[in-house]
């Protein structure tokens, strides 16, 4: 198939589903599994340019699972880099007097998150240092450990894949 141009969040009878959409109209739907299967969307990231779609308009939509993992690895770098651990990565910032600065946190606990939970959670799962590794530090494999971690956090299930291919004309007689 090639490659998947647009995307459509949708619900049929009570379940969630995708429909991915390639530039010849042949189509691919997840049905059910996680938001972040269905989205191609290992880090259920929002707002983001590469994603082909948007789920209930805030989920980023991804045209394969490997976008969204770079869509996530970019995030980590760019956005959270200059952090000072992984756990204040999650976290967030917050001013002098204690209040936390709206969009500086992956996971905070204003957006319904445990954030010290999910900073466990990475830690059992990789080995990092949740309190000291510097973001910027990070090397290529730890990275890599940390977005399977976020993956996994995040509630990665599959569900079903169906194809719907565009039907073909039949061949016009001689």
């Amino acid at each position: 198939m090639p490659p998947f141009i647009k995307a459509e969040a949708s619900t049929v009878k009570g379940l969630p589903r995708v429909t991915y959409i390639d530039e010849e109209g042949n189509k691919e739907i997840k049905v059910g599994g996680s938001r972040s299967w269905r989205n191609n969307n290992p880090g259920n990231t929002r707002n983001i340019s590469s994603a082909i779609g948007r789920d209930k308009g805030k989920f980023d939509i991804f045209a394969d699972e490997e976008t969204g993992r770079q869509a996530k690895i970019t995030i980590i770098k760019n956005k959270y880099g200059e952090y000072s651990s992984i756990r204040q990565m999650l976290k967030g910032k917050f001013d002098r007097k204690g209040n936390f600065i709206m969009g500086s946190g992956y996971a905070p606990a204003c957006d319904a998150n445990d954030p010290d939970h999910y900073a466990e959670v990475i830690h059992k799962k990789t080995g990092l240092d949740v309190e000291s590794t510097q973001i910027k530090k990070l090397t290529e494999v730890q990275i890599t450990q940390l977005v399977d971690a976020i993956k996994m956090q995040e509630g990665w299930i599959e569900g079903t894949v169906t194809q719907e291919p565009v039907a073909k004309p039949p061949p016009k007689p001689k």
